[in-house]
């Protein structure tokens, strides 16, 4: 969200009876493009950052439109899916609105169900696309980004109007807030993964509302040191990657486990698509029964659905692990009785990061060895995380680990110029 000049009441807040080691902070700079409101609370404050510039509503302008364009093809397809029983349906709409209204559109002669069972499918995304699309639009028109800090955390609730979802940040959850300089947008770590708190937030706003979040966190500002003194300790023995599990193996080594988080999202995600293509061959087989029609290559259908939903159990239910040993990398998938697994040998460690289409930050890690490639890890703005599993890894397999400035740049552990990295690179 851009902004503007902000609104500050350094008197009312001096006023108020703050909490111990809570004083009312420096005003909010200026910039162009949006306000910043700060309201003392009695026990914090609350800032609000809402954007009041004339180019917000030219993307605000195409998502309208591209609305009108999604409302027509939601339409079709309803009708085309429900058949005779959009009937009634468009029989109410000619009641209710003006014009002449056509009747459902209908293919000619008998539709494939292989078709239908697409058109259930498309229908399920198009609509969570529209959906999306939505709610950009009324962010665009009348969002804000409400944060209200206190000591020991921060709430922030991003909405448009009276719809939002407020979110607790507690201290012991956020190990860091900073500005992205690449990205022009807040961030906070959070368990490892970076979450980005507001996008299109001038540098100036973003590090003045960040001190502002440490300042409620208990967090120090962030300082540069002229040497990786400090740091050695960490250099020698990088520690665990938060939320993994590690133990040591009889016949050495490491096996290091993947956080039940990441396992719960990935089995969401599977049995997400799993049950979406299955419902789709559903409702094409009964759109074929209602309209009495022989659903040709229901078998070779039938038997790539049941493919995708194996694969997809796979992915869901399949524990991944590490084997770490000098010289050795090695990724273990297993489930029940069956097991996959991939290694690397007396090989190096490589950390990229790309920029997509959406501005996100996508952290690889890869182990290049002996003609072959594995990789270890490939995660959306998860900077910090990706760099901790990188660095534990080096250190128990001896593989060279090569970090590129821009990797550290991207992940926060370099700002504003600065030269120093934390942790081993």
């Amino acid at each position: 969200m851009v902004l503007a000049a902000g609104r500050y009441d350094a008197a009312v807040s001096a006023a108020l009876p703050q909490p111990p080691g809570w004083g009312p902070g420096p005003p909010p700079p200026p910039a162009p493009g949006g306000t910043v409101s700060v309201r003392p609370l009695p026990d914090g404050e609350e800032i609000v950052l809402r954007a009041t510039g004339w180019l917000r509503l030219l993307p605000a302008a195409f998502l309208l439109f591209w609305l009108c364009g999604w409302a027509a093809g939601e339409l079709l397809v309803l009708l085309i899916l429900l058949g005779p029983l959009a009937d009634p349906l468009v029989s109410a709409l000619r009641d209710v609105l003006p014009g002449s209204w056509p009747r459902p559109p209908r293919f000619a002669g008998s539709t494939p169900w292989p078709v239908l069972a697409f058109l259930a499918v498309w229908f399920v995304f198009w609509t969570w696309g529209g959906l999306a699309a939505a709610w950009q639009l009324l962010r665009l028109v009348a969002g804000s980004d409400r944060f209200v800090t206190r000591p020991g955390g921060f709430s922030l609730r991003p909405g448009a109007g009276p719809f939002g979802r407020t979110r607790d940040f507690p201290a012991s959850e956020v190990s860091a807030v900073h500005a992205d300089v690449r990205r022009s947008r807040l961030v906070a770590v959070v368990g490892g993964s970076e979450r980005v708190l507001c996008s299109g937030t001038p540098l100036p706003v973003a590090e003045w509302l960040a001190a502002r979040l440490r300042a409620a966190l208990g967090l120090p500002e962030p300082t540069l040191a002229d040497s990786g003194e400090r740091d050695a300790e960490a250099f020698l023995e990088p520690p665990v990657p938060v939320d993994w599990a590690a133990g040591p193996l009889p016949e050495g080594g490491v096996l290091l486990s993947a956080p039940h988080a990441r396992s719960r999202k990935t089995a969401g995600c599977a049995l997400a698509v799993a049950v979406v293509v299955t419902a789709g061959f559903v409702a094409g087989l009964l759109a074929a029964g209602v309209r009495r029609e022989a659903p040709g290559g229901a078998l070779f259908f039938g038997l790539l659905i049941l493919a995708v939903d194996l694969l997809c159990g796979w992915l869901a239910f399949a524990r991944e692990s590490w084997l770490l040993r000098p010289g050795l990398i090695a990724r273990v998938r297993s489930l029940g009785p069956w097991e996959r697994r991939r290694e690397v040998r007396h090989g190096t460690l490589a950390v990229s990061v790309s920029t997509d289409s959406d501005d996100d930050d996508w952290f690889r890690l890869e182990a290049c060895g002996e003609g072959r490639r594995l990789k270890l890890s490939s995660r959306i703005n998860a900077g910090p995380e990706v760099l901790a599993f990188a660095r534990y890894a080096a250190r128990h397999s001896g593989f060279p680990l090569d970090v590129p400035r821009e990797v550290l740049l991207a992940a926060g552990e370099l700002r504003n110029g600065s030269s120093r990295a934390r942790g081993p690179a």
